[in-house]
């Protein structure tokens, strides 16, 4: 999963014209904040929206945010939610609970006024490659478990009766030699 992940990363990446890639990797059931810039623009164009898109099959809007009302969540989930920084360039997004499925490449859209009924769409600068981990189940079974468990008790064991072996005072063992055998080559014979 995580391969054909980062594959789809480099490709993707490398046939999009955005500037930046930020990589988030986060668990399941994390969150993560997602921080969007808005780009610079002539001082006759008005910020009017915000969106959160991603890359799953097709370009989808996750989030929109309307600046003059209240937040429309497109994908009917409230694990999304969007802050505008007041006094601020920036629009934050929020993604709790995260699911494996999350896991994609996202990127900021602003939308300005630009006269009566002209909309300008402008891609933020960043693109936030998001890969959410799945928790790893324990392969080890119970048998292994104590099976490991027998072979280190028995290898301790080993350990402490060799150290008490080599650490152990020898035994004296008195020489004795019979000396009625050897004959003096001094002394006299009877």
């Amino acid at each position: 999963m995580m391969l054909t992940s980062v594959f789809a990363w480099f490709i993707i990446s490398s046939t999009t014209a955005y500037g930046d890639v930020m990589f988030l990797r986060r668990g399941t059931n994390a969150s993560v904040e997602i921080s969007c810039e808005f780009p610079n623009i002539t001082k006759d164009g008005s910020l009017m929206a915000f969106a959160l898109k991603c890359h799953q099959n097709q370009s989808k809007e996750v989030q929109y945010l309307n600046l003059n009302s209240t937040p429309k969540i497109t994908n009917k989930n409230t694990r999304f939610s969007v802050k505008k920084l007041p006094k601020s360039r920036k629009v934050n997004v929020i993604i709790t609970n995260l699911q494996e499925d999350d896991t994609d490449i996202y990127w900021c859209v602003f939308y300005y006024n630009k006269g009566l009924e002209v909309q300008i769409q402008i891609n933020g600068s960043t693109e936030f490659f998001l890969y959410v981990e799945a928790p790893e189940q324990c392969s080890c079974s119970n048998l292994l478990l104590y099976v490991l468990t027998a072979v280190a008790l028995l290898l301790f064991f080993c350990v402490l009766i060799l150290t008490r072996a080599y650490y152990r005072k020898p035994t004296v063992q008195p020489v004795y030699e019979d000396m009625r055998a050897v004959r003096s080559l001094n002394r006299p014979k009877d």
